[in-house]
């Protein structure tokens, strides 16, 4: 499990890029010390053994997430 760092959540170029095979995934919303958080689980692909086991999270707080907004948005012409 991972908590995004905002200074270290960086723009890098990648000089090979393919297409992940699709997963399932949830996500969750939570608050501790009054700050709020949201966690996203993905799980293993369809022929993995345990398919219900969470393979990796990752959680953003409000700085993080106002980040990836931004990058969204711009990436895919978000209004």
């Amino acid at each position: 499990m991972a908590l995004i760092n905002k200074d270290s959540f960086e723009h890098i170029k990648k000089e090979s890029n393919s297409i992940h095979d699709k997963v399932a995934a949830t996500y969750a919303t939570f608050v501790v010390n009054e700050k709020k958080y949201i966690q996203i689980d993905t799980y293993g692909r369809l022929t993995r053994k345990d398919k219900n086991r969470v393979s990796q999270s990752i959680q953003i707080d409000e700085d993080v997430a106002r980040e990836l907004y931004d990058i969204l948005r711009e990436t895919f012409n978000l209004n």
